[in-house]
């Protein structure tokens, strides 16, 4: 199975997603997490993609999944994922913000807001 974000990184922080049931575990598990819906043939998913890994990096409490939306077709629907990159955050398996590409402000935001509350 492909990369979801077509990055090449060994160390990346970001952690593959492959079915719906490995997404519906984590969301039970993690308070916060970052669900990155992605597909490696996605340009602009290739070029946000160093922008997520800095976030992982400075958030490292919360958990971030890349989902590859031809591999997890079922979720793109689930969550109605429109364009590409998707990013969503949820808390408590909540839905809790949404956001793409050139919304990395919006995005830091959010997530220092979930953090404390």
């Amino acid at each position: 199975m492909g990369s979801c974000l077509s990055c090449s990184k060994a160390s990346s922080l970001l952690r593959s997603i492959h079915s719906s049931t490995d997404f519906e575990v984590a969301l039970l598990q993690h308070k916060l997490l970052v669900a990155v819906f992605s597909a490696p043939w996605c340009l602009t998913c290739q070029v946000f993609a160093p922008t997520l890994e800095d976030l992982a990096a400075d958030y490292q409490e919360v958990t971030f999944l890349k989902i590859n939306i031809d591999v997890c077709s079922d979720l793109v629907e689930e969550y109605e994922v429109w364009w590409l990159p998707t990013v969503i955050i949820f808390r408590d398996g909540v839905q809790r913000g949404r956001f793409g590409i050139g919304q990395e402000h919006q995005l830091r935001e959010a997530l220092r807001a979930n953090l404390v509350t």
